[in-house]
């Protein structure tokens, strides 16, 4: 959860689910973050075949998206261990991506190939 607050609360890019709050409980740590409208590119519910259908030209434009806030977030000093489909939300009706999940993420340079 460190790791999602450190990367989601830096306002490294607008596509990354941004840290609403942290708040410490007896139990722990909660985070709140901002809602983030759209569907989970994950194989379930459809929406990875939906974006393979959008037309080229709207399918680079949110590719881009994520390269950029991927870039950003290297940029910071993480390398994306564990980035996937189901780490990038996107929202059809106004083509809008959102980026979450970094918990596998880990400070250094570059990136990370397993």
């Amino acid at each position: 959860m460190r790791k999602d607050a450190a990367i989601c609360g830096a306002n490294l890019h607008a596509a990354i689910v941004r840290l609403h709050n942290s708040v410490q409980t007896a139990d722990g740590t909660i985070l709140v973050f901002a809602r983030a409208r759209g569907t989970s590119l994950t194989r379930e519910g459809g929406s990875r075949e939906r974006m393979s259908r959008l037309p080229l030209g709207r399918k680079l434009t949110l590719i881009q998206v994520v390269l950029d806030g991927m870039a950003a977030i290297s940029a910071a000093g993480w390398i994306h261990r564990d980035f996937f489909d189901g780490n990038v939300m996107v929202d059809f009706d106004c083509d809008a991506v959102a980026l979450y999940d970094f918990e596998l993420y880990v400070r250094g340079p570059g990136y990370h190939i397993v």
